[in-house]
């Protein structure tokens, strides 16, 4: 039997003799540390954790790389190309909606579970349509903000002068 107040008889047992000495509470308190002090920094540790995991994994619509982020004509047409293939998706979720409203014999007892997922998607593709088109609008906007600047700079270095 190992005893905590006499050193090891054996060599191959320090190992695990050391395991247990620090894992006793009373090195926590040799060191400075209290049971709420860990338990505190362990649950500390855990949520950061949490939140780096969680914004690795936040969904962003982001432009693929080949797009230069500050050619916003080319960000909006991509955009607006997106929202396209998005109403394709839902105009054939819709039509397939209605093939199972107007003949629901047809499906049998999975119909009630393909009516609930093509209303899901549906809902899923009218939200990332509207923010592909508020996407390809505010780009739009930046694009046409960015033009007038241009224009009023290039009006301001007209010869000698200064024009504004």
């Amino acid at each position: 039997m190992v005893s905590f107040s006499k050193k090891p008889e054996f060599p191959q047992y320090t190992f695990r003799v050391a395991i247990v000495k620090i894992a006793t509470s009373e090195y926590f308190y040799e060191w400075g540390f209290n049971m709420n002090t860990l338990k505190v920094t362990a649950i500390a540790s855990l949520v950061a954790f949490s939140f780096i995991t969680t914004s690795a994994f936040a969904e962003v619509p982001a432009a693929p790389s080949s797009i230069n982020p500050n050619d916003h004509v080319a960000l909006a047409n991509y955009y607006e190309g997106l929202a396209k293939e998005v109403s394709a998706k839902l105009e054939t979720n819709q039509q397939k909606l209605n093939d199972y409203e107007d003949h629901p014999y047809y499906y049998g007892r999975q119909g009630q579970d393909l009516r609930s997922h093509l209303q899901a998607n549906i809902r899923e593709y009218e939200s990332e349509l509207t923010e592909d088109l508020k996407e390809a609008e505010l780009h739009k906007q930046i694009a046409a903000s960015e033009q007038g600047r241009q224009f009023s700079k290039a009006e301001a270095n007209v010869g000698d002068v200064a024009v504004q």
